[in-house]
């Protein structure tokens, strides 16, 4: 005997609404409500508006612990590139060896640095430059800024400063030292994305781990409405690109002809018309 067929009871019909009343609609908790867009006229204070916005991609940068920073390099607004400033110099950078007499498209990249890190450790390298991709630089600096690091009593004497920037800058100078071999640099990733850069191409001893060269530059300046006059020096690391084509600097020379070994013994015994022309 087959089991009876079960009936799926039928759903009650909602009563209709009377004319006049609206249906109740349900309302969410506080808690879950969300915040309400931002206009588009009115752009959110975390972000830049449009017209703002370089033209290339936003310096963007990641520090991992005391990892490297990496960013893209923005060659259209030579100051947005962290602590860097990066200058387009165009098709002007000779190449060396077999490259010289190419001019490269190519690209200056200036650091402003403390010449009293260097009068401290003299035989230390202190600013190194090195290709890590054909498209990233990879870049080391010393990571503080030598008074705050070197110069704490000057501080700590200022009367604008209080108490608890002497109890945090000693907690941080005591952490360093701890940590000094690790600590003292700071390394940053340079990404030129799309392009493809050398340094060997314009630096002779750039070698297998392709070496930036770098070159130092002192400015010395006096202010029209100050007495005051400083000197400042900078770091400067060149790259340039071989992606594009290089062009030839100056007049092409001809290549001198060597004449066949059979004609240059004839021409030494006395035989005319010889000369390769």
């Amino acid at each position: 005997m087959s089991a009876p067929i079960s009936k799926t009871p039928k759903s009650k019909k909602k009563a209709p609404t009377p004319k006049g009343k609206k249906t109740p609609v349900a309302t969410k908790k506080a808690g879950n409500k969300k915040p309400s867009p931002i206009p588009e006229d009115r752009p959110s204070s975390f972000t830049q508006p449009p017209e703002a916005q370089p033209p290339e991609a936003i310096t963007t940068f990641h520090n991992p612990a005391t990892g490297p920073i990496v960013f893209k390099a923005n060659v259209n607004l030579p100051e947005r590139n962290g602590p860097f400033t990066v200058l387009d110099v165009g098709q002007t950078v000779e190449g060396c060896g077999d490259k010289k007499g190419r001019m490269f498209y190519g690209y200056f990249i200036f650091f402003k640095f403390d010449v009293r890190f260097n009068i401290n450790t003299p035989l230390k390298p202190l600013y190194k430059g090195r290709l890590l991709t054909t498209d990233t630089v990879q870049l080391t600096v010393p990571a503080w800024d030598y008074s705050l690091l070197k110069c704490r009593d000057s501080f700590v004497a200022n009367s604008k400063l209080q108490d608890n920037f002497t109890e945090a800058i000693d907690d941080v100078h005591d952490k360093f030292a701890n940590d000094e071999e690790n600590r003292f640099f700071c390394t940053y990733h340079m990404q030129f994305e799309g392009y493809k850069l050398s340094s060997k191409a314009v630096y002779p001893d750039a070698g297998e781990d392709e070496l930036v060269g770098m070159d130092v530059i002192k400015v010395e300046w006096v202010h029209a409405k100050s007495k005051s006059n400083g000197t400042d020096f900078f770091a400067r690391w060149i790259v340039v690109r071989t992606d594009k084509d290089s062009r030839k600097k100056g007049k092409r020379e001809e290549e001198a002809k060597k004449l066949d070994a059979v004609a240059q013994q004839l021409k030494e015994l006395g035989l005319e018309g010889l000369d390769g022309n």
